[in-house]
């Protein structure tokens, strides 16, 4: 059984949720893949830093204090997170800090130091990766350690692996999906006749959306995952900043309605459509048929539909937000990355 050491940057709701689930896995970590955790350094911008190189105690972290210093220990140290990276024992970081979709700072160069430092890196955030996956994923390989990002699209749902493994053979020629669970918990509840104000409201009391809700409503989430995919799928790098992006903020009830009497809906699609080998991206509300696959996909659910050469459309449904469901796909990459072969 292999010891792995992980240094974690952001002790968010995503970097509780491992925490939890790490916890809660930790026997079939060990039983079924040979993977013993150890969480072993912590970095939070409010929190402060913990660490313990034989793994800090997962029951205490679970009582997720407002600062560090709370806690009656001696773990407690002075470090930001480029210190964590250099002065811990980690075998891989894990990057959980804010999303930055204009440069992927400062999570692009924590990411850059780790994989220079020869510690594999695990991340759900999407900025650094939408924007600089081919030279993060080139260092990787460089220094022989592992990039992990499943959990960057779709959370814990495998869309990354599923296309860039599981339906590589088969040929992918165009992808679409709803790729941001607040957009569609919104137009759900507009369907039920809900002011877009009013389904906000609701979705930020029941956690689906942020406080500042700018990077869902606006399609901007949903091109950095597009960004991703057509980087890992079709190997071509696509700025989020350069896709055509709509958002939803301008949709109104009798937009909604007018879509129902034409038996149809209206939801926030990214697409990836190739033509001449190169793909093209674009992020808008679209009117889908109520037979449409996507149609379907209700509240805070997400959906991506390979287009295929040999298998026709494979669509892949599942949650795409909460900080478990998040967590999960941080596990999913933790397993492939270091699993006993």
């Amino acid at each position: 059984m292999k010891n792995v050491r992980i240094g974690m940057i952001g002790f968010g709701n995503v970097g509780q949720g491992f925490v939890q689930v790490i916890a809660q896995k930790r026997e079939l970590l060990r039983g079924e893949y040979g993977i013993n955790p150890l969480i072993t350094a912590i970095s939070d911008k409010v929190k402060g830093s913990l660490r313990n190189d034989d793994g800090l105690d997962l029951g205490l972290l679970q009582k997720v204090p407002v600062s560090f210093a709370d806690f009656e220990t001696n773990e407690i140290v002075g470090w930001d997170a480029p210190e964590m990276i250099a002065e811990s024992r980690s075998d891989v970081i894990l990057e959980l800090s804010i999303a930055n979709y204009e440069t992927g700072e400062p999570a692009l160069s924590y990411m850059t130091q780790a994989l220079n430092a020869g510690k594999s890196v695990i991340t759900s955030n999407k900025g650094p990766i939408a924007l600089s996956y081919r030279s993060l994923n080139g260092l990787a390989q460089k220094n022989g350690v592992g990039l992990g990002i499943e959990g960057t699209v779709m959370s814990g749902t495998p869309a990354i692996r599923v296309g860039k493994e599981l339906l590589y053979s088969a040929g992918i020629t165009a992808v679409r999906g709803i790729f941001n669970g607040t957009c569609n918990y919104i137009l759900s509840e507009m369907k039920s006749g809900r002011s877009f104000e009013e389904a906000l409201s609701l979705a930020q009391k029941l956690g689906f959306a942020e406080a500042d809700p700018t990077l869902d409503i606006s399609g901007m989430d949903t091109a950095m995952k597009i960004a991703i995919l057509s980087e890992v799928l079709f190997g071509e790098r696509i700025v989020p900043t350069e896709i055509p992006v709509t958002g939803i903020s301008d949709l109104t009830t009798e937009d909604i309605r007018e879509a129902a009497d034409q038996k149809c809906v209206r939801k926030l699609i990214g697409t990836i459509q190739t033509t001449n080998d190169r793909p093209e991206l674009s992020v808008k509300p679209v009117l889908l048929p109520f037979n449409d696959p996507l149609a379907q996909i209700n509240g805070a659910m997400n959906a991506i539909q390979f287009e295929t050469d040999f298998l026709g459309q494979v669509t892949l449904i599942g949650p795409g937000a909460g900080r478990l469901e998040t967590a999960d796909g941080l596990i999913q990459d933790l397993i492939s990355l270091f699993r006993e072969k």
